[in-house]
């Protein structure tokens, strides 16, 4: 009976490298090297290169020759450009010592240093030694990098376990001896040194360490022609310049390219630094996991990252299209600087808005409604449009949909709606409605649309209004919210006959419009009490027939509208990273969610996972407003009493995943789904993976064997450890347990499919945990009960069905049972 082979199909695990060789970035994924196209981001093969061995590093030589290292491995390809990506092996070999580094020569050799700070050169056809060189300081490197064209101007940066960063020549050693001695020694990190980079162009040693710290060295060479390059190491002068701190864990790499520096590390931030120490820019990438490599192309203006989570990524190396402008009043209205003026008589901007023309409308503290039209850079011509003692001290100020409207409400129940004239002979704004609308004060004003208002007032009674013909506002319906501590709401959103609102409490209310003949008040049809914790919701918007709220409790949930039924149905959240997400936007680079983060207006994507654009800005608590048409996107907010506006290109900003990363931590549990069809009678490999980064991700194996993610189920507040699956005639019920002694219930249909990555509607029915978190649990010390470990964890989870005795009945009760980490079976 013959033996049955077992062989990979395809890997997900950590990127150790990445790097760009002509049209290609190559990266090294487990053994395995993994080929994409630069500019269409298209994968183009995988080639297994080591068994048993990850791949460490890749370095091109001339003549598209390749080398690839991994532990003490060498292989030397050859790249064929024409068509398809195409290698070709001539050498393979093993050193003597674990590889840090490998470095071709102008002569076709190569030269490797190992991991106890020896050099070595090889015949990179034969694979066969020719020297070795020993450095006298014999200790572990960590990091190590060879710079020079020959064996005779080769320069060695090594970084050791002792804090030190060692540079020495291979070829300064007499030749009755094998010990090289040391050029320079630089001190400075309290840390192992894991990466060191050198620039020939600028003279820079860019280190990186376990200390957190990124430091820059200046190199001052003597450069004479009567010298060899060994000599003017030698005699160079190394300084110091700046010691970088903005990664909060360890640093892995960096690289020096065009006068700045790019450094990644342990905490999976990507930072990028100008030569005078500050920091330029970073984000936040791969989920959360290390980012072990990075690669730079200056041509492309691109950078590359590969992460632990086995996600490859594209960043912009420079973006000069974002470039923030401060607007000042100027113009016939106001003479002098508006920094000079804030503080005076009011004069000073209280809520702000864009118009379609991307012109900025603003209502100041004394009730002045001004028009500002943008004509540069940091440049804008503001008019008074209209004042008001009405409007003073309190307005609140709504842009429509459309952004030609802007609607203004008073303290005593007016609404203002003004028109944006500007393209008619330069008007600006222009009134069109001034009406007493509500009585009392107006708490919130939403547009429902570019003709549909809705106003709240006292006592939680929100008013529907129809815009018109000029000086015409028809109130259409009127509606109660429920009694709460704060009675107003702070989102609302119509579709067809259904109104939608959030209020300051969290709560979400259903409201389903009826012809009020009878002018009687209508009260809420379904609602969703403190869904969003007790800081309120701050976005509501529909995509289809599927509703998206966000909340200050840092979660994007979606609902489904059951327009049969009347009701809406909470499908999932998403807790993000961000205290206030504060709406969202579905655009060509997927649904984007828009928020804060302490002080900074964040962009994330909510396809990737990850932040795309980081805008310091003071914090949420202020006046704002955005606009994204095409892939310019504007950004304006009032910050010192002045207006600011920031502008860039979102394409150059957003660069579309080469490969989206898995899991961030360990995996716990993979189960697989039994086939299920989707709409069109089309069968998909589905599997279910749970991991301790409290994710439940749902991927579809393709034609390719490649996995692509179809959701991410992030609503445990734990570990995940455990699944159980119950296939039903039509969805997948799926049962997740883990950590904190939480168990949850979700159910799984497949709704359509678009080519190999099919739609599914993902619903989390249930939620239980073993610690009760009523009042009577609260003193465990009371009862003379067994109380439950909050540490208690599900282990493992499996479902059965108990058929119904009574054959007249089609119920099927399905049977969970749960082994838990304190030794009992539930």
């Amino acid at each position: 009976m013959s033996a049955v082979k077992y062989g990979s199909q395809y890997i997900i695990t950590d990127v150790t490298t990445v790097k760009f060789i002509g049209q290609w970035i190559i990266a090294g994924i487990g053994g395995c090297i993994h080929v994409f196209e630069t500019q269409s981001g298209k994968f183009i093969t995988r080639e297994k290169i080591f068994e048993g061995q990850r791949v460490h590093n890749i370095f091109a030589g001339r003549n598209q020759n390749i080398a690839v290292i991994g532990g003490k491995m060498v292989r030397i390809f050859k790249l064929e450009r024409e068509g398809n990506f195409v290698l070709s092996t001539y050498a393979s070999w093993a050193a003597d010592d674990w590889i840090q580094y490998l470095h071709w020569l102008d002569c076709g050799n190569i030269a490797i240093v190992t991991a106890h700070n020896v050099v070595s050169l090889w015949n990179s056809r034969t694979g066969e030694k020719e020297r070795e060189i020993f450095c006298e300081v014999n200790c572990i490197l960590y990091c190590a990098l060879l710079d020079g064209l020959s064996w005779s101007d080769l320069v060695v940066f090594t970084g050791t376990v002792f804090q030190q960063i060692l540079i020495w020549a291979p070829a300064s050693v007499e030749e009755d001896t094998v010990n090289s001695p040391v050029l320079h020694t630089l001190k400075g990190h309290d840390g192992v040194i894991f990466s060191v980079s050198y620039d020939p162009d600028s003279n820079y040693i860019c280190s990186t360490s376990d200390d957190r710290s990124v430091r820059l060295w200046s190199v001052d060479l003597q450069l004479s022609d009567d010298c060899n390059r060994v000599t003017q190491w030698k005699e160079a002068t190394i300084t110091l310049l700046h010691t970088m701190y903005g990664h909060t864990a360890r640093v892995w790499r960096n690289i020096i390219i065009d006068n700045v520096i790019i450094s990644v590390g342990e905490d999976s931030c990507l930072c990028v630094w100008r030569t005078d120490g500050s920091l330029q820019k970073y984000w936040k990438t791969h989920q959360g996991a290390n980012v072990w490599s990075v690669d730079c192309s200056k041509e492309k203006n691109l950078i590359v990252t590969g992460g632990g989570d086995g996600g490859i990524s594209l960043w912009p190396l420079h973006t000069e299209s974002a470039v923030p402008n401060f607007l000042t009043f100027s113009g016939n209205l106001f003479t002098q600087d508006f920094c000079s003026m804030k503080g005076q008589n009011g004069n000073f901007p209280r809520r702000i808005g864009l118009t379609s023309k991307d012109n900025v409308v603003a209502i100041t503290d004394s009730g002045c409604l001004l028009y500002c039209t943008v004509v540069g850079r940091g440049q804008g011509n503001w008019k008074l449009m209209h004042q008001d003692e009405k409007l003073a001290s309190y307005c609140l100020l709504e842009m429509s949909p459309c952004r030609q409207y802007v609607a203004l409400a008073s303290m005593d129940g007016h609404i203002l709606i003004f028109k944006d004239c500007s393209s008619v002979h330069g008007k600006g704004l222009i009134l069109n409605v001034e009406e007493k609308a509500v009585v009392g004060r107006i708490f919130s004003l939403h547009w429902l649309s570019s003709d549909n208002l809705l106003s709240c007032g006292p006592n939680g009674i929100l008013e529907m209004w129809k815009l018109g013909h000029p000086q015409w506002l028809q109130k259409m319906n009127e509606f109660e919210l429920p009694k709460s501590k704060e009675r107003w709401i702070s989102a609302a959103a119509l579709r067809e006959n259904f109104l939608v609102c959030g209020d300051r409490n969290g709560s979400i209310h259903l409201f389903k419009i009826v012809d009020n003949q009878t002018n009687s008040i209508q009260c809420p049809s379904q609602s969703f009490y403190k869904i969003h914790g007790r800081l309120g919701v701050s976005s509501l918007i529909w995509y289809g027939n599927c509703l998206y709220s966000t909340g200050r409790d840092g979660t994007v949930r979606r609902y489904l509208m059951l327009e049969n039924e009347g009701r809406l149905e909470c499908l999932n959240a998403d807790k993000l990273p961000m205290e206030w997400p504060a709406t969202t936007s579905l655009s060509a680079f997927g649904l984007l969610v828009l928020g804060f983060r302490a002080a900074n207006f964040v962009i994330w994507s909510h396809v990737e996972r990850r932040n795309v654009l980081t805008i310091p800005c003071g914090g949420g608590h202020r006046s704002w407003d955005w606009t994204l048409e095409g892939h310019t996107f504007r950004f304006i907010y009032v910050k010192d009493k002045m207006v600011h506006m920031y502008t860039c290109m979102m394409n150059e900003i957003i660069k579309p995943a080469l490969q989206s990363g898995f899991h961030s931590k360990q995996i716990s549990c993979i189960r697989q789904i039994p086939l299920l069809k989707d709409e069109t009678g089309n069968s998909h490999n589905l599997l279910l993976s749970a991991s301790e980064d409290t994710t439940v991700r749902l991927s579809v194996i393709s034609n390719s064997n490649v996995l692509h993610t179809v959701t991410v189920l992030q609503s445990h507040i734990s570990s995940v450890r455990a699944l159980a699956v119950y296939q039903m005639r039509d969805s997948v019920l799926v049962f997740s347990g883990g950590g904190r002694a939480q168990l949850k219930v979700w159910k799984l249909v497949i709704q359509s499919a678009q080519g190999s990555v099919p739609q599914v509607k993902c619903q989390e029915l249930s939620s239980h945990m073993l610690k009760d978190s009523s009042k009577k649990n609260k003193k465990p010390w009371l009862s003379v009960e067994r109380t439950v470990d909050p540490e208690t964890r599900y282990m493992d989870l499996c479902a059965v069905v108990l058929q119904c005795q009574d054959p007249d009945k089609t119920e099927r009760v399905v049977l969970l049972a749960a082994g838990c980490s304190d030794g009992f079976l539930r």
